[in-house]
């Protein structure tokens, strides 16, 4: 029997094509005929040969031909088997919903592949390649001495082309360096060093041009994340008023003008690079950029060193209502952190200012010294309670070379003349007067006496007869210089007590010296028996 698909020879009672595997429906046998039939002849393999050509035998004709070999699966029908008819195929079981499903999703997935591939290729490979400016954002501050004050930090943000060069252009040591130097913060490797170790095979002048000239072209706009946007475009770039915990939006913006993208292009294969030029938001936290620059938040002292002056009465008015009276501070000290504000008058920068300074020192940090000038103003002029403005530090909120920050730079306060010293204040205070010049007593005789050397014997209080006032009267003090045993005299003028203390106007004594406390008066016009007349003289000791 014989498949009925591939026509293969197949055994009998065979019930598949052991080639094909086409099922072998069964079929009625044929009635043998009566004459039997040949037998067929075994099928050969075929041979690609040429048949020789036929020849004469000796009789002048040509011999019957031999049967020729068959080609592999020829096959010749039986005549018991011309009107065989095949059995319809069986039919074929519908498909599992399993089955369905399997087959779906294998199609979904190899669209899905397909797709991927393309997209690798066409689009995520190639954008491996791509140059991201923002990946070299930097952070500049406006600082002179590597400090910053929170709340007041100031400064820019560029794209480092010198940074990007290195790390697209330098050689693997290049940016082994780079690396190091982000990493180490005491890194003395700068940019130039860095750039100077690179090696790219060309021209390296060339192709930092490139890179320079691409990045000029980009628009850097810059802002702290949630304040209101001041909109300077000349500068767009830069930031302050920030503090150190803020982040500073930034935003990249390519050029659209056609020239300028041609431009861009023609740079881009200069240096030999391709960038992605998608508009960019970036957001950077101030602290990490503040790390990174090795800067220092430093805190603000704040001072309000007016209300220290007013609440301690500080000011003082120099001389009595008339003679020229002048402003000027007490001594003090006073301290605000690490800072000590001492009052140390000079007197030769008294008469060139007119104001009184002030020395600012830091317990922690000599270099942190620094000082300025409280000016009072001019209160010679003044009447009784007139309100005189005065400032600090020129006005400048800043100390300068500290960390002092002066909340009020100006005040005033209220004028309040000194009384010229009359009889009776004269009398109550006798024992300040003698302190005053033993106290006074080297200034006054500009001579090298001491305190103890000056034995106060006799204090008189003095005016004219046609004085108009006290401002008029003078005080002289008698004493015994018990280092040599001699008598003088010390004259004081234009004298008041002032908070219960006294002070003169001008102190000046005598050169000469006697051996007696009469000598030394007898010849002075307040006790001159031909003068005395003319004063009032009245003894307090």
């Amino acid at each position: 029997m014989f498949c009925e698909k591939c026509g293969n020879q197949l055994p009998d009672g065979a019930k598949f094509c052991t080639k094909c595997g086409t099922p072998i429906a069964a079929a009625p046998q044929p009635q043998q005929p009566q004459q039997q039939q040949p037998q067929q002849q075994p099928q050969q393999q075929p041979q690609q040969q040429q048949q020789p050509q036929q020849q004469m035998n000796d009789y002048g004709n040509v011999p019957p031909q031999q049967p020729q070999p068959q080609p592999e699966n020829f096959i010749t029908e039986p005549a018991q088997y011309a009107s065989y008819q095949p059995a319809p195929a069986a039919p074929r079981q519908p498909m599992s919903d399993t089955t369905k499903k399997i087959i779906m999703f294998s199609g979904i997935g190899a669209a899905v592949l397909i797709i991927a591939l393309i997209a690798l290729f066409v689009f995520i490979i190639p954008s491996f390649n791509r140059v991201d400016a923002s990946n070299y954002l930097e952070v500049k501050f406006n600082n002179s001495s590597s400090e910053v004050y929170d709340g007041e930090i100031e400064g820019y943000v560029a794209i480092s082309s010198d940074r990007l060069y290195i790390d697209k252009l330098g050689d693997s040591e290049t940016k082994k360096l780079l690396e190091e130097q982000k990493k180490n913060k005491n890194s003395e490797i700068s940019y130039d060093d860095l750039i100077d170790s690179a090696k790219s095979g060309m021209n390296s002048t060339v192709k930092r041009s490139a890179l320079y000239n691409i990045i000029n072209l980009l628009k850097l706009e810059c802002k702290v994340k949630g304040a209101e946007d001041k909109k300077d475009s000349k500068e767009s770039y830069r930031f302050s008023d920030a503090k150190k915990d803020d982040v500073l939006e930034v935003t990249i913006t390519w050029p659209k003008d056609p020239i300028d993208l041609k431009e861009i292009e023609q740079n881009e294969q200069l240096a030999g690079l391709s960038f992605d030029k998608s508009d960019k938001k970036v957001e950077i936290k101030l602290a990490d950029k503040i790390e990174e620059n090795k800067v220092k938040v430093v805190e603000k002292v704040k001072v309000n060193f007016t209300k220290y002056i007013n609440d301690n009465k500080l000011i003082k008015i120099k001389g009595i209502d008339g003679e020229s009276p002048s402003a000027y501070l007490k001594d003090f000290e006073y301290k605000e952190g690490d800072y000590t504000f001492t009052n140390k008058q000079d007197e030769n920068e008294y008469s060139i200012y007119y104001s009184t300074k002030i020395t600012v020192t830091n317990s922690k940090d000599s270099d942190k010294s620094s000082s300025f000038y409280v000016n009072l103003g001019s209160v010679s002029n003044a009447a009784e309670n007139d309100e005189i403005k005065y400032s600090i530090n020129s006005k400048s909120e800043h100390l300068y070379k500290t960390d002092v920050f002066f909340e009020n730079t100006e005040s005033t306060f209220k004028y309040v003349p000194n009384k010229p010293l009359s009889l009776d204040q004269a009398k109550k205070n006798n024992e300040k007067i003698s302190k005053y010049v033993t106290d006074n007593i080297k200034d006054i005789l500009n001579k090298n006496v001491t305190a103890n050397q000056i034995d106060i014997q006799e204090i008189y209080y003095t005016i004219s007869k046609s004085a108009l006032s006290d401002a008029d009267a003078e005080i002289y003090v008698f004493y015994k210089n018990t280092a040599n045993n001699k008598f003088s005299y010390i004259n004081l003028e234009k004298n008041y007590i002032s908070e219960g203390e006294f002070y003169c106007g001008y102190a000046y004594g005598s050169s000469l010296t006697y051996d007696t406390l009469a000598d030394s008066q007898k010849y002075l016009n307040p006790f001159y028996e031909n003068s005395k007349k003319d004063y009032t003289t009245t003894k307090i000791k």
